[in-house]
């Protein structure tokens, strides 16, 4: 959906917009990925970050994976899209990024 509405109306978005919408349609290809397609990601990620026996109380649980991994990532990314002009919100994905660097150099 995302893909058809940025080819619709590509040359009426902002430069930034046209780099948020691509970036959110990345992340979609991700969490498909992810969660999907090979899938495996919440399970690599338990193991290494905090091994448990219990699967609730795994860092990346169904309720944490969701939250943090979808909602809260569409809205990261959905709000500097729609208010390009407020260029700050787009210091959240700067953190984000700068964040998953340092725990890929942290666990490896």
């Amino acid at each position: 959906m995302a893909a058809a509405y940025l080819a619709i109306i590509w040359n009426r978005l902002e430069v930034l917009s046209r780099i948020q919408l691509m970036s959110f349609i990345a992340i979609f290809v991700h969490q498909y990925e992810a969660y999907g397609f090979p899938g495996g990601e919440p399970a690599i990620t338990n193991m290494v970050m905090q091994p448990s026996n219990l699967t609730d109380c795994y860092p990346l649980n169904q309720n944490s994976a969701i939250i943090g991994n979808v909602y809260l990532t569409d809205i990261a990314y959905l709000l500097p899209m729609f208010l390009s002009n407020v260029i700050w919100f787009g210091l959240v994905l700067y953190y984000c990024i700068k964040r998953a660097a340092e725990m890929r150099k942290t666990y490896r």
